[in-house]
């Protein structure tokens, strides 16, 4: 028999959403309870043995009496079918201490790795043969500095291990994004010999396989443009050490699409832009749709507007530009729509501008020589930078950085070729 269980991680139940518009904060708060309603759905219909939670089931210390109910109910679907639940706390859930909330009651077949000692627990087959053990272990402070996987037990004998822990890949995908929560490596992980590793806190999906699978499934919804494509849980099956199916489910109706937008140098007014643009977002939005299994009801877009264009004047008008967003975000049927042309610059030729005596030569091939020497560039950082990098290391700071150089001498030059922009 195969141990079959659904892995999720980074519900983030009550998270804020960090919108301005309180009714579209509804919407998506709606739309994050029905995921994880879905989430329960699909364990039962797929008669898995167990649900896995990565961490992070809820955003903060205060939850709402409506979320708690809301919680308590669903995991009451999953006890009335046999169905057990395995809870590794993260950064964001340490302990699962609600200080400010109202009480969980949890249902008797919910297990909680409370401590950042690994527990070792046994799931049995209808007759009482050991299928599998699950390994975790949680966070038990905000900041969880230490890399819990170390102390995992190494896998034994024949049964198959599955090892449920909220915490960072360091060289994985998406690690320079995340805080070093229970930082550790991939070899920390494959050296135990476990079949399948569910992780959480990275809010992609990211998906490994060698010896051991390491997965994770990302948030279930998406909470802003930074969280983009497809979400939802990993279904997954182990039939022995060696024997393993995995399966990604989308299952959030909520799609947040952030797509950079270059080519603009034959758009020449606003009825050609707002072609090109629809036609470029429709296109994404039909082909994520077709690798959807389940209903998206929830689109909200970003498109990032780059390189030369030559209605660039234009592109600066807000109410122009609010229109331009509206007409194509009923056209789509979108939720929300935002247009960023912070990129978009006039049709310079650079080059012309790098001989001469002039400002513009100077500050050109200051940024050239600041992309050869990584000292140059590091003292070019100003001190509001440094600040927002604070406790970074250097590295990392060195990538910020080159990133903010990218097409910046467009930038420069439209501040200091101002006047003869307009004339090309």
């Amino acid at each position: 028999m195969r141990f079959r269980f659904v892995h999720i991680a980074d519900v983030h139940l009550d998270t804020p959403f960090q919108n301005r518009d309180g009714e579209l904060r509804e919407v998506l708060g709606r739309c994050l309870r029905d995921t994880f309603s879905a989430a329960i759905d699909l364990t039962i219909e797929r008669d898995a043995h167990a649900l896995l939670i990565a961490g992070d089931l809820f955003d903060g210390d205060t939850l709402s009496y409506r979320t708690v109910k809301f919680l308590q109910d669903e995991l009451r679907r999953l006890e009335e079918r046999g169905i057990r639940v395995f809870y590794s706390p993260g950064n964001h859930d340490p302990a699962v201490r609600r200080k400010g909330s109202p009480c969980i009651e949890w249902t008797e077949n919910v297990h909680i790795f409370s401590t950042s000692k690994p527990e070792v627990i046994p799931i049995l087959d209808e007759d009482g043969k050991e299928l599998a053990y699950v390994v975790g272990a949680g966070h038990e402070a905000h900041a969880e500095g230490r890399n819990l996987a170390k102390e995992f037990p190494e896998a034994t004998g024949h049964i198959p291990y599955i090892g449920l822990l909220h915490c960072l890949l360091l060289e994985g995908e998406g690690a320079s994004a995340h805080e070093r929560y229970a930082p550790c490596t991939r070899q920390d992980l494959e050296e135990k010999g476990y079949s399948y590793w569910a992780l959480g806190h990275v809010h992609s999906r990211v998906e490994y396989t060698s010896d051991s699978y390491i997965v994770y499934p990302g948030n279930i919804c998406g909470r802003s443009f930074r969280e983009t494509g497809l979400k939802g849980a990993y279904y997954v099956e182990v039939g022995g050490k060696d024997t393993i199916k995995t399966e990604f489910i989308p299952l959030s109706s909520a799609l947040w699409i952030d797509m950079d937008i270059y080519e603009l140098y034959d758009i020449e007014n606003f009825t050609s832009l707002e072609v090109f643009l629809r036609d470029c977002l429709g296109k994404k939005i039909d082909k994520i749709k077709g690798d959807s299994k389940g209903e998206i009801d929830i689109i909200l877009a970003r498109l990032n507007l780059k390189g030369a264009c030559p209605i660039y004047r234009e592109l600066t008008q807000k109410e122009d530009m609010e229109v331009l967003e509206e007409d194509i975000g009923s056209d789509l049927g979108l939720e929300k729509l935002e247009i960023d042309t912070h990129s978009v610059h006039p049709p310079i030729r650079v080059q012309d501008y790098m001989e001469g005596p002039h400002l513009a030569s100077y500050v050109l091939k200051l940024i050239a020589a600041a992309r050869k020497d990584e000292e140059l560039l590091l003292s070019l950082a100003a001190d509001p930078v440094a600040r927002v990098m604070g406790g970074r290391d250097r590295d990392e700071l060195v990538k910020y950085l080159y990133g903010l150089l990218e097409d910046i001498e467009y930038e420069a030059l439209t501040y200091l070729i101002e006047d003869d922009i307009y004339e090309i």
